[in-house]
């Protein structure tokens, strides 16, 4: 009997629950087998390391600078993910085929490939994204898929809180170009705004999972080769050739004893970070507004962001855990006015990453650019502000900067290789928020400038992040918030030194001086523009 089988493509969507894509492909009239899949991009993730396959292609690094795509910390989570969502589909009695390449050439191939055995493929299934590459991969699969008889189905209610197709607008040629306005609008909604979590997956029958035997086909995942072997593939490049100024290169992310991240990759936990933070005993949710800008810990924040980030986590299933947890405090009458604030907040920030993905929809590559969105948001801005910073290393600048040691202690331990070392990279909210700090995203402002020592004031005070990351700044001279300024003279006993010695990792007076130039940074910093009057720091808070 000729199978019918749906294939289900994984993208930025590692999970089983509440996964749209994984339902729709298995509940597709008259589908028998069901056949989720997932793709290693080598231009995303360096895959050298990886045994028996062998890329035509340049290494995965980006355009300008050279780092890594993906550095150890993000492939590290994403092996983790995967191998988790596969074990979960197991659980199920399902499985997950994992290949290594291009998406766009590996599922047509696979479709040809069934199809000549007889098998009809009722179809391939989908996230739909928003940044360029990845609709690039998008165009190129349903161009490639032409001459089978599968459809391609994009779904567009993976990736965000709200449906695209509930917003009280028409996208993306309505959407405000003010974060306030499109706020009001959505929540206007009421209880509209959010699409109900889907059924447990558990409660659904799950079609058999098909047998694909295609010895010659594209590379892929060894049922011999683990999680922990997987990893070290993946790290075996990135530790050999490191990226200037990473971090010790014999551990990985988790291992770090500074890392106020302690968590591992996948739905599993995810749903584990889910249920301690928003609906354990002493939910850290009650307090969330309080603490998201704090520094040093595990639970100032929820750390949902890389989880949001791979889709080990939907932003419904958040907020409805959040409104359960409402709904116990009020019935125990501990819903006062300050843990209502609390948990709003955590769906406010939500609600700022689906604008910034709806923004990506709208603008497109404009969020990449050196301007920003001015060309299309402030045209009359968008020349005026000529003197655009160049590429071209002068005094060695940029390299302090790539290597924390500009001399300014909070730059310095807060520094990442962002695409690189972000463990949760997301083009629309990185570039979205990057543009927006930088004054050439939404509601651009010629003067919004962060005042880097009033944001050390602000958030760390006593300076806890700074000397776990910049241990220089540690020693006895300097004390608490001492630390975020070190070149300012301070009193030694009889006479006074400049604590050149102190400042990140720069090289004495004249690198202090000149690398980002602390002084300077304090004189001409004129404070710090937020959404609607809430200070924003230059991350993602959620």
């Amino acid at each position: 009997m000729a199978r019918r089988i749906a294939i289900a493509l994984l993208r930025n969507d590692l999970r089983v629950w509440d996964n749209p894509v994984l339902y729709a492909a298995r509940d597709s009239p008259g589908t028998t087998h069901l056949l989720p899949l997932f793709v290693f991009d080598e231009r995303q993730i360096e895959l050298s390391g990886v045994k028996g396959f062998s890329s035509p292609g340049p290494e995965a690094r980006t355009r300008i600078c050279g780092f890594w795509r993906t550095g150890r910390h993000r492939a590290c989570f994403l092996a983790q993910s995967v191998f988790d969502v596969k074990r979960r589909l197991q659980s199920l009695g399902s499985d997950l085929n994992v290949y290594f390449g291009r998406a766009e050439n590996i599922v047509p191939s696979l479709v040809r490939h069934l199809e000549s055995k007889g098998d009809t493929v009722q179809g391939v299934w989908l996230q739909r994204e928003v940044a360029s590459e990845e609709r690039a991969v998008e165009r190129n699969l349903a161009r490639a898929l032409k001459d089978t008889k599968a459809q391609i189905h994009l779904d567009h209610s993976a990736r965000t809180l709200v449906h695209e197709s509930d917003l009280p607008f028409n996208m993306p040629s309505q959407l405000p170009d003010v974060f306030t306005a499109f706020r009001k609008r959505v929540e206007g909604l009421n209880d509209k705004m959010v699409r109900p979590v889907l059924d447990d997956p558990s409660e659904g029958k799950w079609p058999d999972f098909p047998k694909v035997d295609w010895s010659d086909g594209p590379f892929e995942l060894s049922k011999d080769v683990d999680e922990k072997e997987l990893v070290e593939q993946l790290l075996k490049p990135l530790i050999e050739r490191p990226v200037p100024g990473d971090l010790d290169t014999s551990s990985v992310f988790y291992e770090y004893k500074e890392s106020a991240f302690p968590l591992k990759g996948g739905e599993t936990a995810a749903r584990e970070r889910l249920e301690y933070y928003v609906s354990g005993a002493n939910a850290p949710a009650v307090t969330y507004k309080d603490t998201r800008n704090g520094m040093v810990g595990a639970d100032y924040s929820t750390k949902f962001s890389p989880y949001l980030t791979f889709g080990c986590l939907s932003a419904r299933e958040i907020v409805a855990h959040c409104d359960a947890l409402e709904d116990r405090l009020r019935e125990d009458n501990k819903l006062d006015a300050a843990a209502r604030r609390n948990i709003y907040w955590i769906k406010f920030e939500l609600l700022w990453r689906d604008y910034m993905f709806f923004v990506n929809a709208k603008y497109g590559n404009d969020i990449f650019k050196l301007q920003g969105l001015l060309g299309s948001v402030a045209p009359g801005d968008a020349n005026a502000r000529s003197d655009w910073t160049s590429w071209e290393d002068r005094n060695g600048k940029l390299q302090a900067w790539f290597e924390g040691r500009t001399g300014v202690p909070f730059i310095d331990a807060c520094m990442q290789f962002f695409e690189s070392f972000l463990l949760d990279y997301d083009p629309s909210s990185n570039y979205g928020n990057w543009a927006y700090v930088a004054g050439v995203g939404n509601d651009p402002r010629e003067n919004r400038k962060f005042n880097v020592i009033k944001q050390a004031k602000d958030y760390d005070p006593e300076a806890e992040y700074v000397v776990r990351w910049v241990p220089e700044v540690a020693g006895p001279e300097l004390d608490g918030f001492q630390r975020h300024v070190p070149w300012r003279r301070t009193q030694v006993g009889n006479g006074f030194i400049l604590m050149e010695a102190m400042v990140g990792k720069a090289k004495g007076v004249e690198a202090v001086a000149g690398a980002v130039g602390g002084e300077e940074i304090e004189e001409e910093a004129v404070g710090e523009v937020g959404v609607e009057g809430e200070a924003r720091t230059s991350h993602v808070m959620i």
